[in-house]
């Protein structure tokens, strides 16, 4: 099962390039593997399988939490007196995918002042797996399942204006300038 805790460390803005405005954190996962069926009764009927991943990715500001199912469903023959997750008795789904994604924009100063700052901001992420079937009679099932999951975090911001303060060389080439016209405009009156 995709069972995990981890813990997601984020630079803080730096305040120097402006002022924050907003942060917009996206939070996706996804739940991939193989399901697997054999019916082992004497009549068929209807099973369905699903695997999933829940995903939990949390701040002392906000919390997001969702799933991603991945799921199949099989018309079941008789058992057929082999246990391989195949013929008119059994399926092996491979590649079954489930995916999540979700994302916030924090604008509030109470929110935003957690992401300014010369620290990082702590998340953590919980990820548990979780398999589930129903069907009629007895059946032997196996889930094989991976877990991911990703964080994307945008600081859009005002950048703070920059007032131009010229060098001392420009200083010196202007004065050089204004010399120069004076000695035009005196060679002109004599």
């Amino acid at each position: 099962m995709p069972n995990w805790t981890d813990n997601l460390l984020v630079s803080q803005f730096d305040s120097s390039l402006g002022t924050l405005d907003s942060v917009t954190i996206t939070f996706s996962g996804y739940n991939t593997g193989t399901l697997s069926v054999e019916n082992l009764s004497a009549g068929g009927g209807l099973m369905e399988l699903a695997g999933s991943a829940t995903f939990s990715l949390s701040s002392s500001v906000w919390n997001f939490t969702g799933s991603a199912v991945a799921s199949h469903s099989f018309n079941a023959g008789a058992f057929d007196g082999r246990y391989d997750y195949a013929g008119t008795s059994g399926a092996s789904f491979t590649n079954a995918t489930g995916s999540y994604a979700n994302s916030i924009t924090l604008t509030s100063p109470a929110d935003l002042s957690a992401f300014i700052g010369s620290g990082d901001v702590s998340f953590a992420v919980v990820t548990t797996g979780g398999s589930s079937y129903s069907g009629t009679g007895a059946a032997v099932v196996e889930f094989h399942q991976v877990a991911g999951a990703n964080v994307s975090i945008q600081y859009n911001y005002s950048q703070t204006s920059v007032s131009s303060v010229p060098e001392p060389e420009s200083y010196a080439l202007l004065l050089a300038g204004l010399a120069a016209i004076g000695v035009v405009k005196r060679r002109r009156r004599d």
